[in-house]
């Protein structure tokens, strides 16, 4: 061992080891040593209830040795009113910190403890913890995080420990949720709030499962009749530890459930700056705590004794907890800075990183186990939100991106068929977002790279199933939105997918090895454009198919100016030829697109939008039967009509059913939208494209028209899509200025070659539809006005 990597000298090891063997030939050497540790008497106030539970009887049985000796650490004693003397708690925390230092040191030294003086080390920390569980006073935190920082090393080698004894013994103590990551203990009903005034009464409040402090203070503060401009200089603290509360954070993870006894909290008058660092030194020791919480747990189940019960009861009891994974990702930004906010960050990080690391065992120990992506959602998360808070972290990144290539092999079935899903967001979003960190986006394409070779085609289709509705397609608004991915930096990761990626942070160290690293099939823009074209034609009218047009629409025009700019730089093999085969292969998958979308030809069948259609004349709507507003009968729609006495049952029902109207209209008009704007967008860009082609080709000849990109049959499908709009069009003013359609009638429908005796037919429909859309438009002021 490298005796750099501790900020302390170690001790000479033949020593240390001598130091064992004289522990282990004497059972009162052993408590000396737990004496030594942890402040109590030589005679154990814990004795052994069993070593699977690892507690002690008597604290199994209420504790009542400790409480009928009424004895402190240190000697110190309790006064009756249950108070103690602050001094003499900062000296014992003190010797306990310095005494917990040189355990550590001696523990972390030795590579395997003896059994029984591990067992002992172990009954006699958890009877500490337990004390100042049940006695809080205000330095209880901090001594409980050093306990915490021992406990974990010791735990490895106390045989037979399961979690399913430590939660039954410890919950009947009421100290599991200070040990424990897997403790559901109901919280208060409600809390009490003293004043800045001792004098007055104090107030009460009920707490619910969603309480924070913060609805506390605001409640106290008018309660308690607190100047608006003084609001910022009080704060809560607990009445019996002195602990300040965070008010980002939650009741019922502080106050839990006594009979006929509440929580009690004061407001008190404090400086900002004096809180804030208050506050600060606070949350480093809580995150201390829980970092002690889940370092022992990853303990416990590192066992390869029934390594496997191990980890499915914690994996049974996660999922049932309502704070996970809450806690496991909570993060206040806000004390990141100040004095002590390198320490918070660092503090934060390292729990997080631990965190990661229990998921991956738990993983590990699964292998396989489960077959359902619900078994491991929550756990997933716990990945993705430590790699959202602490991404441009190096060995945070690393470990997370080992974690999913592992999970991605060990769940193999479920990353097959949607597991994928679960990961790929925040993937893609942490990609868009730092586009200037080279080193995060060389390791997430290279971590892609590796779920390609893992899964092939079934990876690339559930990320762009995931991509698709987060892609930014805004093309009105001046910056990007953060929670979106930008389709450029979405095309630079596919485009990574067909190139060589190092290993930059050396993942597939921590990764497992499935005989694949050295593959060398690559996925190209255009297989990946050919996928996309391949589902879509599968079923073009479902969400599925949506999905592949939107990805279609992001990355098919940076294709083709990619294209262009490697033909104009001269770095294309081919040179204008190689572009002009490109476009020519873009130009079969368009067809192929527009053939298969023949369910996107039917018209629309759901309810039309109500629009007033009987003017502002009351005499006007007198003349003639009456008419449901926003119902035109049309000779040659499919739209469904409803009688008058239906309308007048119904019309008590339209503020509900209005919400499910608009989702099928938009169901209906988004992939036709959509389709028309991709295949607008190739025609615009190929034919300018082929004729600057054609300067430098000369056999091009007349290979510039867009009759070459699209033929007969392509013009009357679209020409059909079209034409489905446009029925909807008086009744939808969504659908009139949809850009699709409108980019149909300013880009395809001037420039096609209508001279074909085969696609009159196509214009003629569209000219005659246009023609009926006009005359209802000119016919109501109602539709004018709306459209």
């Amino acid at each position: 061992m490298n005796s750099q990597s501790f900020p302390f000298p170690l001790p000479d090891r033949q020593l240390v080891q001598d130091c064992w063997q004289t522990l282990r030939l004497s059972k009162h050497s052993l408590l000396d040593l737990a004496s030594f540790l942890g402040g109590r008497p030589r005679r154990p106030a814990f004795l052994t209830a069993g070593v699977a539970a690892g507690v002690g009887s008597e604290a199994a049985g209420g504790g009542r040795a400790s409480r009928s000796r009424q004895t402190l650490f240190c000697g110190h004693k309790r006064s009756k009113e249950g108070k103690a003397n602050s001094g003499g708690w900062k000296c014992c925390w003190r010797a306990c910190c310095w005494r917990s230092s040189c355990s550590a040191r001696l523990i972390r030294f030795v590579p395997r403890l003896p059994a029984q003086a591990a067992f002992t080390l172990y009954n006699y920390l958890i009877g500490f913890v337990m004390f100042h569980v049940r006695a809080p006073v205000e330095s209880s935190q901090e001594v409980i995080a050093t306990v915490l920082s021992i406990l974990w090393l010791v735990v490895p080698n106390v045989h037979g420990l399961f979690l399913k004894d430590l939660k039954q013994i410890l919950r009947k103590e009421q100290c599991d949720a200070s040990l424990l990551i897997t403790a559901n203990v109901p919280s208060a009903k409600k809390i009490i709030v003293h004043g800045p005034d001792a004098s007055v009464i104090p107030s009460q409040f009920p707490i619910h499962e969603d309480t924070q402090f913060s609805q506390i203070l605001t409640d106290s503060l008018d309660f308690f009749g607190i100047d608006e401009d003084k609001h910022n200089e009080y704060f809560l603290v607990d009445s019996k530890t002195n602990q300040m509360h965070n008010l980002n954070a939650f009741v019922r993870d502080f106050y839990f459930f006594k009979r006929s006894q509440y929580p009690q909290i004061s407001l008190v008058h404090m400086n900002p700056t004096d809180a804030f660092d208050r506050l600060q030194r606070q949350a480093f020791t809580l995150q201390f705590v829980e970092l002690g919480k889940t370092l022992m747990c990853l303990s416990l189940i590192k066992s390869s004794f029934l390594g496997i019960q191990r980890v499915l009861f914690l994996h049974e009891e996660l999922m049932k907890l309502p704070s996970f994974p809450r806690k496991a990702l909570e993060a206040n930004f806000s004390l990141y800075s100040g004095a002590t906010g390198q320490e918070v960050l660092g503090m934060d990080t390292l729990h997080k990183i631990v965190w990661v690391k229990l998921v991956a065992r738990m993983f590990e120990a699964t292998n396989g186990f489960f077959v359902q992506s619900a078994d491991i959602h929550l756990f997933l998360n716990v990945v993705n939100g430590a790699l959202i808070l602490h991404c441009e972290n190096s060995s945070m990144m690393r470990l997370c991106m080992a974690t999913y290539i592992n999970a991605a092999h060990q769940f193999r079935n479920i990353f097959a068929a949607n597991g994928y899903l679960l990961i790929m967001p925040t993937i893609c979003r942490i990609y868009s977002n730092h586009q200037t960190n080279g080193l995060l986006c060389r390791t997430i394409e290279f971590v892609c790279k590796q779920f390609y070779i893992l899964h092939r085609k079934p990876f690339v289709l559930q990320m762009f199933g995931a991509v698709a509705p987060l892609l930014d397609l805004d093309l009105q608004s001046q910056f990007g939105d953060a929670s979106k991915v930008q389709p450029r930096a979405f095309f630079q990761l596919l485009q990574s997918l067909g190139q060589y990626i190092v290993d930059p942070l050396d993942i597939l160290e921590l990764a497992l090895d499935f005989c694949y690293c050295m593959d060398a099939e690559t996925l190209s823009v255009l297989d990946a454009i050919s996928l996309c074209v391949t589902v879509v034609s599968y079923a073009a009218d479902t969400e599925r198919g949506h999905q592949m047009l939107t990805v279609l629409e992001a990355i098919l025009p940076l294709h083709l100016k990619h294209m262009q700019t490697l033909t104009t730089k001269k770095e294309t093999p081919g040179g204008p030829r190689t572009e002009l085969q490109v476009i020519h292969n873009v130009s079969v998958c368009m067809k192929t697109l527009v053939y298969n979308s023949e369910a996107l030809t039917r018209n629309f069948t759901g309810p039309q939008r109500a629009i007033d259609l009987r003017g502002s004349s009351i005499k006007n709507a007198s003349k003639g039967a009456y008419s449901p507003p926003g119902v035109e009968i049309d000779d040659d729609s499919h739209s469904k009509y409803v009688s008058d006495n239906y309308y007048s049952r119904a019309r008590n029902q339209y503020s509900s059913d209005a919400s499910d109207g608009e989702s099928v209209r938009t169901d209906f008009r988004r992939p036709r939208d959509v389709l028309l704007k991709v295949v607008a967008e190739f025609l615009s860009r190929s034919t300018a494209r082929l004729q600057d082609l054609s300067k430098k080709l000369p056999d091009l000849h007349q290979k510039g028209s867009t009759y070459e990109l699209l033929d007969v049959k392509s013009h009357l499908r679209l020409a059909e899509i079209a034409h489905s709009l446009l029925k909807m069009a008086p009744y939808d003013p969504q659908t009139m200025a949809c850009r699709g359609l409108v980019r149909y009638m300013n880009e395809i429908l001037p420039n096609s070659e209508w001279r074909q005796e085969q696609m009159r037919p196509a214009l003629i429909m569209v000219l005659r539809r246009l023609d009926k859309t006009f005359t209802k438009i000119a016919k109501k002021s109602a539709i004018k006005r709306s459209t």
